[in-house]
């Protein structure tokens, strides 16, 4: 009856072993060349900044901003180590308000053209996006930068999907640090990832990732860029997202998540001190 037993366990331990080794997936980017898919992305943004201090600019605003845009990407080409993508804004819309000033934006044009490895990290762009906010009123052109909603900053909030190097199973975590030139931060970000699960997701085979980041900083010098540090800001950047990713024809079906910012800048002389809060909430989906 012992052996019995122990021959039932071992059956049983190397059945479970055998279907978690199944359920492992190789995650790459190796689309058709030709392949083409149009996304819907919708965001919505707040900010809040004030500054504070013994200065007659002493002042507080808050942005809003919602933003409707689809955008269709190509695969133009391939080799061994990576792809070729072309991707086209189509139609972007966006309703601000900052302040008093409420108006409605034509967000512009897009396309741009990138060398995209298997991993899914660009390693060559070419940008070109325009737009013509000369008659809008500043605040609005200024709550549509600071929420990340013009030129090519809106793909950011959208693209936030890196891929393993090998294959992973459920519960599998891997991480990527973009240069800190290609963010724009005064510091390293890394963008950590997990395999929540292999799933269907509108008729497809996905694997839904958790992606997400948390860079606290403190006492950093401000301004930057060899100019001379007149004061420091502390603060943290994050972001989470739930990303479901057709493995087999290398897709994104539906991205969620937001992404935000708490900034304080204290500068000493005139004593000012200025905080910001932002975040905006993102929504990608494949229709066609």
């Amino acid at each position: 009856m012992i052996r019995l037993r122990l021959c039932l366990c071992l059956a049983g331990l190397w059945l479970a072993g055998g279907c978690a080794q199944a359920q492992a997936v190789v995650l790459e980017y190796k689309p058709k060349v030709g392949q083409t898919a149009t996304y819907k992305a919708m965001f919505a943004g707040r900010m809040q900044r004030a500054i504070e201090g013994d200065v007659p600019f002493a002042t507080s605003e808050r942005y809003e901003a919602t933003a409707t845009l689809t955008y269709t990407s190509e695969v133009l080409s391939q080799t061994d180590d990576a792809t070729i993508v072309e991707i086209r804004m189509r139609e972007g819309k966006a309703d601000v308000k900052a302040g008093d000033v409420a108006d409605a934006v034509d967000l512009g044009t897009l396309e741009a053209k990138a060398t995209v490895d298997r991993r899914r990290v660009a390693t060559d762009v070419d940008l070109n996006a325009k737009s013509d906010f000369g008659e809008l009123h500043p605040d609005v052109t200024e709550a549509l930068g600071s929420l990340d909603l013009v030129g090519d900053a809106w793909l950011g909030l959208v693209d936030v999907l890196y891929l393993p190097e090998g294959d992973v199973a459920p519960g599998a975590t891997w991480s990527h640090e973009p240069l800190e030139e290609e963010e724009d931060l005064p510091f390293a970000l890394e963008i950590n990832h997990r395999l929540l699960e292999l799933t269907t997701y509108a008729g497809r085979k996905c694997a839904k990732i958790g992606v997400s980041w948390r860079a606290p900083f403190t006492d950093t010098p401000f301004p930057e860029a060899g100019e001379a540090a007149e004061g420091s800001a502390s603060g943290v950047f994050s972001g989470e997202y739930v990303v479901y990713y057709d493995y087999e024809n290398c897709l994104e079906v539906y991205v969620e998540g937001s992404v935000g910012a708490s900034i304080s800048v204290a500068v000493p002389e005139p004593a000012v001190t200025v905080t910001q809060n932002h975040q905006t909430n993102v929504k990608s989906k494949l229709v066609e």
